[in-house]
Protein backbone atom coordinates (compact mmCIF):
# COMPACT_ATOMS: atom_id res chain seq x y z
CA UNK A 1 0.00 0.00 0.00
CA UNK A 2 1.47 3.29 -1.12
CA UNK A 3 1.56 5.20 2.35
CA UNK A 4 -0.20 8.43 2.50
CA UNK A 5 -2.00 7.59 -0.93
CA UNK A 6 -5.26 9.19 0.15
CA UNK A 7 -3.79 12.72 0.89
CA UNK A 8 -1.65 12.62 -2.10
CA UNK A 9 -4.95 12.04 -4.35
CA UNK A 10 -6.70 14.71 -2.77
CA UNK A 11 -4.43 17.22 -3.57
CA UNK A 12 -4.37 15.81 -6.99
CA UNK A 13 -7.62 16.30 -7.24
CA UNK A 14 -8.36 19.53 -5.11
CA UNK A 15 -5.31 21.60 -7.14
CA UNK A 16 -4.04 23.08 -3.88
CA UNK A 17 -3.11 21.59 -0.57
CA UNK A 18 -5.46 24.39 1.43
CA UNK A 19 -8.44 22.80 -0.22
CA UNK A 20 -7.72 19.42 -0.28
CA UNK A 21 -6.86 19.77 3.55
CA UNK A 22 -10.76 21.81 4.39
CA UNK A 23 -12.20 18.26 2.32
CA UNK A 24 -10.05 15.78 4.72
CA UNK A 25 -11.10 17.96 7.88
CA UNK A 26 -7.48 18.43 8.65
CA UNK A 27 -4.83 21.02 9.28
CA UNK A 28 -2.67 22.61 6.12
CA UNK A 29 0.38 22.49 8.05
CA UNK A 30 -0.66 18.19 9.17
CA UNK A 31 -1.42 17.29 5.00
CA UNK A 32 1.87 19.13 4.25
CA UNK A 33 4.11 17.24 6.55
CA UNK A 34 2.41 13.73 5.44
CA UNK A 35 2.70 14.90 1.89
CA UNK A 36 6.59 15.23 3.10
CA UNK A 37 6.87 11.94 4.41
CA UNK A 38 4.85 10.68 1.43
CA UNK A 39 7.85 11.82 -0.78
CA UNK A 40 10.59 10.82 1.38
CA UNK A 41 9.85 8.00 1.76
CA UNK A 42 9.02 7.53 -2.24
CA UNK A 43 12.41 9.31 -2.99
CA UNK A 44 10.85 11.40 -5.19
CA UNK A 45 8.61 15.06 -5.37
CA UNK A 46 5.18 13.85 -6.18
CA UNK A 47 3.90 17.76 -6.36
CA UNK A 48 5.23 20.74 -8.45
CA UNK A 49 4.58 23.45 -5.84
CA UNK A 50 5.49 26.47 -7.72
CA UNK A 51 2.52 26.08 -10.21
CA UNK A 52 -0.75 27.71 -9.28
CA UNK A 53 -2.73 25.36 -9.11
CA UNK A 54 -0.67 22.69 -8.12
CA UNK A 55 0.88 20.52 -10.86
CA UNK A 56 2.01 16.90 -10.59
CA UNK A 57 5.45 15.65 -11.29
CA UNK A 58 6.45 13.41 -14.32
CA UNK A 59 7.29 10.83 -11.43
CA UNK A 60 4.10 12.01 -9.54
CA UNK A 61 1.55 10.81 -12.57
CA UNK A 62 3.34 7.41 -12.57
CA UNK A 63 2.25 7.96 -9.14
CA UNK A 64 -1.17 9.21 -9.20
CA UNK A 65 -1.63 6.16 -12.09
CA UNK A 66 -0.62 3.41 -9.68
CA UNK A 67 -2.84 5.02 -6.79
CA UNK A 68 -6.01 4.71 -9.33
CA UNK A 69 -5.63 1.25 -9.87
CA UNK A 70 -5.57 0.56 -6.37
CA UNK A 71 -8.77 2.32 -5.97
CA UNK A 72 -9.75 0.82 -8.89
CA UNK A 73 -9.05 -2.75 -7.32
CA UNK A 74 -10.43 -1.46 -3.82
CA UNK A 75 -14.12 -0.65 -5.57
CA UNK A 76 -13.80 -4.13 -7.66
CA UNK A 77 -13.76 -5.76 -4.31
CA UNK A 78 -16.61 -3.60 -2.53
CA UNK A 79 -18.47 -3.98 -5.66
CA UNK A 80 -17.81 -8.04 -5.96
CA UNK A 81 -19.18 -8.29 -1.94
CA UNK A 82 -22.49 -6.12 -3.12
CA UNK A 83 -22.62 -8.95 -6.02
CA UNK A 84 -23.05 -11.54 -2.74
CA UNK A 85 -26.51 -9.90 -1.53
CA UNK A 86 -27.75 -10.39 -5.10
CA UNK A 87 -27.90 -6.67 -5.96
CA UNK A 88 -29.89 -5.81 -2.60
CA UNK A 89 -28.06 -2.64 -2.55
CA UNK A 90 -24.64 -1.05 -4.05
CA UNK A 91 -24.04 1.87 -6.56
CA UNK A 92 -23.72 2.39 -10.00
CA UNK A 93 -22.53 6.01 -12.19
CA UNK A 94 -23.79 6.19 -15.30
CA UNK A 95 -22.37 9.39 -17.08
CA UNK A 96 -23.94 10.61 -20.69
CA UNK A 97 -23.60 14.40 -22.50
CA UNK A 98 -26.65 16.15 -22.29
CA UNK A 99 -28.60 14.51 -24.91
CA UNK A 100 -28.23 11.32 -23.88
CA UNK A 101 -28.92 11.58 -20.14
CA UNK A 102 -32.26 13.47 -21.01
CA UNK A 103 -33.10 11.60 -23.98
CA UNK A 104 -31.93 8.25 -24.20
CA UNK A 105 -31.02 7.25 -20.73
CA UNK A 106 -34.72 7.93 -19.23
CA UNK A 107 -36.19 4.47 -20.74
CA UNK A 108 -33.49 2.78 -19.54
CA UNK A 109 -33.09 3.87 -15.80
CA UNK A 110 -37.29 3.51 -15.59
CA UNK A 111 -36.54 0.06 -15.75
CA UNK A 112 -33.54 -0.69 -14.53
CA UNK A 113 -34.45 1.36 -11.05
CA UNK A 114 -37.89 -0.78 -10.93
CA UNK A 115 -35.87 -4.14 -11.16
CA UNK A 116 -33.07 -3.01 -8.62
CA UNK A 117 -34.47 -0.65 -6.38
CA UNK A 118 -31.60 -1.28 -3.90
CA UNK A 119 -29.61 0.13 -6.58
CA UNK A 120 -28.34 3.93 -5.67
CA UNK A 121 -28.11 5.22 -9.77
CA UNK A 122 -26.15 8.82 -10.05
CA UNK A 123 -26.47 10.12 -13.48
CA UNK A 124 -23.55 12.26 -14.44
CA UNK A 125 -23.77 14.91 -17.04
CA UNK A 126 -20.71 16.54 -18.75
CA UNK A 127 -19.18 16.56 -22.19
CA UNK A 128 -17.80 13.89 -23.93
CA UNK A 129 -14.06 14.62 -23.17
CA UNK A 130 -14.81 15.49 -19.22
CA UNK A 131 -16.90 11.74 -19.10
CA UNK A 132 -14.17 10.02 -20.01
CA UNK A 133 -11.59 11.53 -17.77
CA UNK A 134 -13.88 10.77 -15.12
CA UNK A 135 -14.02 7.10 -16.21
CA UNK A 136 -10.28 6.96 -16.00
CA UNK A 137 -10.45 8.21 -12.39
CA UNK A 138 -13.29 5.47 -10.89
CA UNK A 139 -16.03 8.28 -10.66
CA UNK A 140 -18.21 7.05 -13.16
CA UNK A 141 -18.48 3.29 -14.17
CA UNK A 142 -20.80 3.78 -17.07
CA UNK A 143 -20.60 6.43 -19.84
CA UNK A 144 -23.35 6.03 -23.26
CA UNK A 145 -21.69 8.01 -25.87
CA UNK A 146 -21.48 7.30 -29.96
CA UNK A 147 -18.24 7.62 -32.47
CA UNK A 148 -14.94 6.87 -31.93
CA UNK A 149 -13.73 5.72 -28.62
CA UNK A 150 -9.93 4.61 -27.20
CA UNK A 151 -10.19 1.16 -27.56
CA UNK A 152 -6.84 0.68 -25.82
CA UNK A 153 -8.65 1.34 -22.72
CA UNK A 154 -12.34 1.31 -23.06
CA UNK A 155 -14.61 -1.58 -23.74
CA UNK A 156 -18.04 -0.61 -25.83
CA UNK A 157 -21.32 -2.30 -25.81
CA UNK A 158 -23.47 -1.02 -28.76
CA UNK A 159 -26.53 -0.39 -28.51
CA UNK A 160 -27.50 1.33 -32.13
CA UNK A 161 -26.68 2.61 -34.84
CA UNK A 162 -27.11 6.29 -36.13
CA UNK A 163 -26.80 8.68 -39.56
CA UNK A 164 -25.93 12.23 -39.06
CA UNK A 165 -27.83 14.13 -41.33
CA UNK A 166 -27.43 17.91 -42.10
CA UNK A 167 -30.26 20.14 -40.15
CA UNK A 168 -31.03 23.70 -41.95
CA UNK A 169 -33.76 25.74 -40.45
CA UNK A 170 -36.86 26.08 -42.33
CA UNK A 171 -36.76 29.87 -42.57
CA UNK A 172 -33.52 29.54 -44.46
CA UNK A 173 -34.44 30.56 -47.99
CA UNK A 174 -31.52 28.24 -48.79
CA UNK A 175 -33.56 25.16 -48.86
CA UNK A 176 -35.94 26.45 -51.87
CA UNK A 177 -32.97 25.08 -53.77
CA UNK A 178 -33.00 21.75 -52.61
CA UNK A 179 -36.54 20.53 -52.44
CA UNK A 180 -36.30 17.08 -54.13
CA UNK A 181 -33.52 15.99 -51.23
CA UNK A 182 -35.93 17.09 -48.35
CA UNK A 183 -36.51 14.72 -45.57
CA UNK A 184 -38.90 15.83 -42.92
CA UNK A 185 -39.15 14.74 -39.26
CA UNK A 186 -41.87 12.55 -40.05
CA UNK A 187 -39.48 11.14 -42.48
CA UNK A 188 -36.59 10.71 -40.42
CA UNK A 189 -39.17 8.72 -37.80
CA UNK A 190 -40.42 6.45 -41.22
CA UNK A 191 -36.53 5.42 -41.85
CA UNK A 192 -36.49 7.70 -45.10
CA UNK A 193 -33.34 8.57 -45.11
CA UNK A 194 -32.24 4.67 -44.60
CA UNK A 195 -33.68 3.94 -48.09
CA UNK A 196 -32.65 5.33 -51.26
CA UNK A 197 -32.49 9.21 -50.73
CA UNK A 198 -30.80 11.56 -53.52
CA UNK A 199 -27.77 13.42 -51.45
CA UNK A 200 -27.56 17.71 -52.02
CA UNK A 201 -23.82 18.96 -52.91
CA UNK A 202 -22.77 20.53 -49.14
CA UNK A 203 -20.03 22.33 -51.05
CA UNK A 204 -22.85 24.73 -52.40
CA UNK A 205 -23.26 25.71 -48.47
CA UNK A 206 -19.74 26.50 -47.86
CA UNK A 207 -20.74 30.14 -47.40
CA UNK A 208 -23.45 29.59 -44.79
CA UNK A 209 -22.42 29.66 -40.85
CA UNK A 210 -22.11 26.08 -39.69
CA UNK A 211 -22.73 25.35 -35.84
CA UNK A 212 -20.28 22.59 -34.69
CA UNK A 213 -19.27 21.01 -31.68
CA UNK A 214 -15.70 21.89 -29.87
CA UNK A 215 -12.59 20.17 -30.86
CA UNK A 216 -12.24 17.35 -29.14
CA UNK A 217 -15.72 15.55 -29.98
CA UNK A 218 -16.36 12.76 -32.31
CA UNK A 219 -18.96 14.53 -34.46
CA UNK A 220 -16.44 17.47 -34.79
CA UNK A 221 -14.30 15.07 -36.28
CA UNK A 222 -16.88 13.38 -38.59
CA UNK A 223 -18.49 17.18 -39.59
CA UNK A 224 -15.10 17.93 -40.81
CA UNK A 225 -14.20 14.82 -42.46
CA UNK A 226 -18.05 14.97 -44.01
CA UNK A 227 -17.16 19.13 -45.12
CA UNK A 228 -13.42 17.84 -46.73
CA UNK A 229 -15.11 14.95 -48.55
CA UNK A 230 -17.44 17.78 -50.26
CA UNK A 231 -14.22 19.41 -50.66
CA UNK A 232 -14.91 22.77 -48.45
CA UNK A 233 -13.85 23.75 -45.01
CA UNK A 234 -16.67 25.86 -43.43
CA UNK A 235 -15.00 29.56 -42.84
CA UNK A 236 -18.21 30.86 -40.97
CA UNK A 237 -18.15 28.78 -37.27
CA UNK A 238 -20.13 28.85 -34.50
CA UNK A 239 -18.30 26.18 -31.79
CA UNK A 240 -20.48 24.39 -29.22
CA UNK A 241 -19.64 21.78 -26.45
CA UNK A 242 -23.11 20.01 -26.82
CA UNK A 243 -25.27 18.16 -29.54
CA UNK A 244 -28.25 19.20 -27.93
CA UNK A 245 -27.32 23.10 -27.55
CA UNK A 246 -26.54 23.66 -31.32
CA UNK A 247 -29.24 21.45 -32.20
CA UNK A 248 -31.49 24.14 -30.35
CA UNK A 249 -29.92 27.14 -32.24
CA UNK A 250 -30.17 25.77 -35.21
CA UNK A 251 -33.97 25.31 -34.45
CA UNK A 252 -33.84 28.95 -33.66
CA UNK A 253 -32.21 29.92 -37.33
CA UNK A 254 -28.37 30.56 -35.91
CA UNK A 255 -27.17 28.14 -38.26
CA UNK A 256 -27.28 24.70 -40.04
CA UNK A 257 -25.49 22.01 -37.99
CA UNK A 258 -24.98 18.32 -38.32
CA UNK A 259 -27.53 16.14 -36.22
CA UNK A 260 -28.05 12.27 -35.38
CA UNK A 261 -31.44 10.81 -36.12
CA UNK A 262 -31.27 9.49 -32.94
CA UNK A 263 -31.47 13.00 -31.29
CA UNK A 264 -34.60 13.61 -34.37
CA UNK A 265 -36.64 10.79 -33.16
CA UNK A 266 -36.22 11.64 -29.47
CA UNK A 267 -36.12 15.30 -29.37
CA UNK A 268 -40.02 17.34 -29.21
CA UNK A 269 -39.03 20.00 -31.87
CA UNK A 270 -40.33 18.56 -35.41
CA UNK A 271 -40.73 21.12 -38.26
CA UNK A 272 -38.06 23.93 -37.22
CA UNK A 273 -36.00 22.13 -39.70
CA UNK A 274 -35.12 20.65 -42.82
CA UNK A 275 -33.16 17.80 -42.86
CA UNK A 276 -30.66 16.30 -45.73
CA UNK A 277 -28.89 12.70 -46.13
CA UNK A 278 -25.29 13.29 -46.44
CA UNK A 279 -23.76 10.84 -48.69
CA UNK A 280 -20.00 10.26 -46.86
CA UNK A 281 -19.10 6.66 -44.99
CA UNK A 282 -17.97 9.51 -42.03
CA UNK A 283 -21.83 10.07 -41.77
CA UNK A 284 -22.91 6.37 -39.43
CA UNK A 285 -21.27 5.36 -36.06
CA UNK A 286 -22.58 3.76 -33.16
CA UNK A 287 -24.25 4.60 -30.10
CA UNK A 288 -22.83 2.42 -27.13
CA UNK A 289 -22.36 2.44 -23.33
CA UNK A 290 -18.52 1.98 -22.70
CA UNK A 291 -16.64 1.47 -19.70
CA UNK A 292 -12.47 0.95 -18.48
CA UNK A 293 -10.88 -2.12 -19.76
CA UNK A 294 -8.60 -2.69 -16.93
CA UNK A 295 -11.89 -3.13 -14.56
CA UNK A 296 -14.25 -6.23 -15.10
CA UNK A 297 -17.80 -5.32 -15.52
CA UNK A 298 -20.41 -5.07 -12.05
CA UNK A 299 -23.01 -7.26 -11.38
CA UNK A 300 -25.42 -3.88 -11.23
CA UNK A 301 -22.93 -2.54 -14.91
CA UNK A 302 -23.91 -5.90 -16.39
CA UNK A 303 -27.86 -5.35 -15.72
CA UNK A 304 -27.93 -2.17 -16.83
CA UNK A 305 -25.85 -2.82 -20.07
CA UNK A 306 -28.60 -6.15 -20.69
CA UNK A 307 -31.49 -3.25 -19.74
CA UNK A 308 -30.20 -0.99 -22.52
CA UNK A 309 -29.92 -3.11 -24.92
CA UNK A 310 -33.60 -4.09 -24.86
CA UNK A 311 -34.74 -0.54 -24.73
CA UNK A 312 -32.34 0.08 -27.94
CA UNK A 313 -31.47 -3.22 -29.78
CA UNK A 314 -28.76 -2.95 -31.76
CA UNK A 315 -29.07 -3.93 -35.67
CA UNK A 316 -25.68 -3.18 -37.18
CA UNK A 317 -21.98 -5.58 -37.43
CA UNK A 318 -19.91 -4.30 -34.67
CA UNK A 319 -16.55 -4.60 -36.02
Amino acid sequence: MLQGMEYVYEVYKAGSFSKAARNLFISQPALSTAIQKAEKNLGFKIFNRTTNPVTLTEVGMEYIDSVEKIMGIEQSLQDRINEINNLKYGHLNVGGANFFSSCMLPPIINIFTQTYPGITLEITEADSISLYKKVQQNHIDLIIDSGAYDEEHFIAHHLLKEQILLGIPASNPVNERYQKYQLSYLDITCDKHLKEQDCLDLSELKDQRFILLNKGHDLHNRSLQICSGHGFMPENVLYLNQLMTAYNLAIHGIGIVFVTDTLIRLATHQNELIYYKINDPAACRDCFLAHRRIASPTKSMEKFIEIARKVFPYHGAVS
